[in-house]
């Protein structure tokens, strides 16, 4: 057991939290403006908790717990999922205890002192962390300031496997720094030997195994952000594909519909003539509603869309006579964002009796902003449901069938480009899905 001093806990142990905490979630891609609070609340708590369990725990194991416990408390306090709370804890202590091992062998080196000596006196134990603090404080500001991040964790949609491949590569990056740094205070480990011979040498071969993790650990993130990329970019060549062969179709059709009014117009009446012209008219204003949204991206979704709804015998009733010219986002996370949402409506009405397999999709504009409208009457979700709809991994329908990243991917991607989205719930307006976007 070790015991730790109030004077390393105010001026050692708090501190290098907060820094921690800070850093870690900048560094990945967080906001922290409006959450300096929460950060001090969560470096104090986390510091007295580990201090406690200092007393019961043999020496360096406090570090583990320290992973267990900034990990939940990040989720309910900062209301980050346990997955990604666990990256962003487990990223703070390894970066802390890269740069840790690269300062502490130089600064004996420069001092001409001993490890031990050092880590023995309280004085020089609690301060000899400094030099490492503030290069990761540094390191955070700097990102905040330049908008440099490793990655955009709160917005990175992952499939589940890449999400094991990092937490496994996560934890070995831990387990590393968490036995070197150890090493530090104990001379029975094996490793402490060896730094005894090269300390600086030896932890600066170390320092590069880390980074070169850390390194691995952005690739997979990208990669798993082109996957995502180059699965909804497949949809939308998709849906421009569909969108071409419908025009051909018609192209064709209109040459039969026009020798048909031809032949009705010489052998029957104006009233045939108008009936038949009717449904062919409507057909075509629905393709010139599409047109008027001058946004190829969005007129081939819902024209495929259309056919997806027709093939399960549901009424897709578009209004979207507003252009989207002017929207910022980029086309595949648009078609991305109402292509899960349409879907979803879809499939919640094609086993309802074909009087409530009705889905309403509205486009309107405002002044400054964009709302699409996703409705369907039935079924009503619980307030339960409503709560927990846009969180990772929740599924109201069939577990074995969907993952339950429909919804989230929608939700990151809507906050991605600053806007909103909401979901309302009744008997008497049905299910309702808005999405707010910015003009």
């Amino acid at each position: 057991m070790d015991k730790l001093p109030l004077f390393s806990l105010v001026f050692q142990s708090i501190p290098e939290a907060v820094i921690l905490i800070y850093s870690s979630l900048i560094l990945l891609g967080y906001s922290v403006s409006e959450k300096f609070g929460k950060i001090i609340l969560l470096g104090i708590l986390n510091s007295l908790i580990l201090a406690v369990f200092r007393f019961y725990l043999p020496f360096g194991f406090h570090t583990v717990l320290g992973l267990m416990v900034l990990t939940i408390s990040l989720r309910i306090v900062l209301r980050i999922n346990f997955v990604r709370s666990f990256i962003i804890a487990a990223f703070g202590i390894i970066s802390l205890g890269i740069l840790e091992s690269i300062f502490l062998p130089l600064l004996a080196a420069i001092f001409n002192l001993s490890i031990e000596n050092i880590l023995k006196r309280q004085f020089t134990r609690t301060f000899i962390g400094y030099p490492h603090m503030f290069t990761f404080a540094v390191l955070g500001t700097l990102a905040q300031k330049k908008k440099w991040f490793l990655i955009k964790l709160d917005t990175a949609v992952i499939s589940k496997s890449n999400m094991a491949l990092i937490i496994i590569v996560f934890l070995q990056m831990f387990f590393i720094a968490f036995f070197n740094i150890t090493s530090f205070f104990n001379k029975a480990h094996f490793i402490y030997r060896i730094m005894e011979i090269n300390p600086v040498i030896f932890n600066l071969f170390l320092a590069l195994s880390l980074i070169s993790s850390v390194i691995l650990i952005r690739r997979l993130f990208l990669m798993a952000e082109n996957e995502a990329l180059i699965i909804a970019q497949n949809s939308y060549l998709k849906s421009v594909d569909d969108l071409f062969e419908s025009y051909r179709a018609q192209r064709h059709n209109f040459h039969n519909h026009l020798q048909t009014v031809y032949t009705m117009c010489h052998n029957s009446g104006v009233t045939e003539t108008v009936a038949y012209l009717d449904p062919v008219l409507d057909d075509f204003e629905e393709l010139n509603e599409l047109i008027r949204l001058e946004h190829s991206a969005v007129a081939a979704l819902l024209k495929a869309k259309q056919a997806v709804a027709n093939s399960k015998k549901v009424s897709l009733q578009i209004t979207a006579q507003a252009s989207l010219a002017s929207i910022k986002i980029k086309p595949h996370e648009l078609v991305t964002i109402l292509g899960n949402l349409i879907d979803n409506a879809i499939e919640a009405v094609e086993h309802l009796e074909q009087k409530k397999r009705i889905v309403l999709f509205q486009i309107s504009r405002f002044e400054k902003f964009f709302m699409f409208k996703v409705s369907n009457p039935e079924p009503i979700l619980a307030e339960n449901d409503l709560g927990k709809i846009f969180e990772e991994n929740y599924s109201s329908k069939d577990k074995s069938k969907h993952d339950g990243l429909g919804l989230t991917t929608v939700k990151k991607l809507v906050e991605k480009n600053k806007g909103e989205i909401a979901v309302h719930s009744k008997k008497d307006s049905g299910t309702e899905f808005i999405v707010i976007l910015p003009a």
